[in-house]
């Protein structure tokens, strides 16, 4: 009995809301290493921290993504600001 309430807990360590949170932050850097490389103003382990840890308290903060902030221009790129429902607007209704 007291073996299976020790492993119970280490059951409960392992399964924390934090591992998860953790798990998802190294699944999304090893997925965006490519772009880690690239852009890493716009995409580095804080800014993915900032989005998952935002994403999973329902905050919805983000640092965007900012042309400003590229180490190589790009003429076409554009800074614009998008939403879970769709794109973010200046103009008022």
């Amino acid at each position: 009995m007291i073996f299976e309430l020790a492993s119970f807990d280490k059951l409960n360590i392992y399964l924390s809301h934090n591992s998860y949170l953790v798990l998802f932050i190294i699944l999304i850097c090893i997925t965006e290493r490519d772009k880690m490389r690239e852009d890493p103003l716009n995409f580095n382990v804080l800014n993915v921290t900032i989005e998952v840890v935002s994403a999973y308290g329902n905050v919805g903060f983000s640092t965007g993504y900012s042309c400003a902030r590229k180490l190589k221009p790009d003429p076409s790129c554009k800074d614009a600001w998008y939403g879970f429902v769709g794109r973010w607007s200046d103009k008022e209704s």
